[in-house]
């Protein structure tokens, strides 16, 4: 009986060391997730004087899904400004400028240093903005606008810091290149009548330095 219950007690204990090791090991490997504010940007959205995020620029909010080194990844960046300047009750300008784009991609992660990682991946991206100047006065209303939308790839490279196992902060740099749609259109009334309409397709590129800051949040 005695040579039972040491038993018992030697298997009770082994097997309670084991759980503890097994969670342990889980815990490490439980963040799987990762939510990223772009921080700068978000700056750039809500403080005045500062410049409003464009569509080709890094993406507001993104979510990955990590897959031992590698993730995969959505974001999505937008903006809306509107600006009203009346000299007088009959004449003034209003601005307003609108814009939203979506990347869907792949990043994969390497060891630099204790803390330090560096990633790079690519995304296909798809913006879409809109642009619409009025010009009024006692006479006549003169409207513009631009719409442009966009299909391209972005390949990128950053770095991010570890400040513990669930928060870290990255930075990146991105090259873009995009198929572009522009199309145009100017109206005026009542006096002079006309409305005329344009558009034009091309081919553009743009290199973004690492200037954005995102907070990355691991759950």
């Amino acid at each position: 009986m005695k040579k039972t219950a040491i038993a018992f007690i030697v298997c009770m204990t082994s097997v309670s060391a084991f759980a503890q090791t097994v969670q342990a090991d889980t815990a490490k490997k439980e963040f799987r997730n990762i939510i990223a504010i772009n921080a700068t940007s978000l700056l750039r959205q809500v403080l005045p004087g500062m410049t409003p995020l464009p569509s080709s620029s890094p993406n507001l909010i993104s979510y990955r899904r990590i897959f031992k080194s590698n993730a995969l990844r959505i974001g999505l960046g937008g903006n809306v400004v509107s600006d009203d300047q009346s000299l007088t009750d009959s004449t003034g300008t209003t601005h307003g400028n609108y814009n939203a784009g979506i990347r869907v991609g792949y990043e994969h992660y390497c060891y630099l240093a204790k803390k330090w990682m560096w990633y790079f991946g690519a995304d296909l991206t798809v913006g879409h903005s809109v642009n619409n100047t009025t010009n009024y006065n006692a006479i006549a209303t003169y409207k513009s606008s631009q719409t442009t939308n966009s299909y391209g790839i972005s390949p990128f490279l950053g770095v991010t810091f570890n400040i513990n196992p669930r928060l870290s902060i990255a930075t990146e740099a991105n090259l873009s290149i995009a198929y572009v749609q522009i199309k145009f259109k100017e109206s005026s009334g009542p006096d002079p009548v006309y409305e005329r309409h344009s558009g034009t397709n091309r081919i553009l590129g743009q290199f973004s330095e690492p200037e954005f800051i995102s907070v990355r949040l691991k759950f």
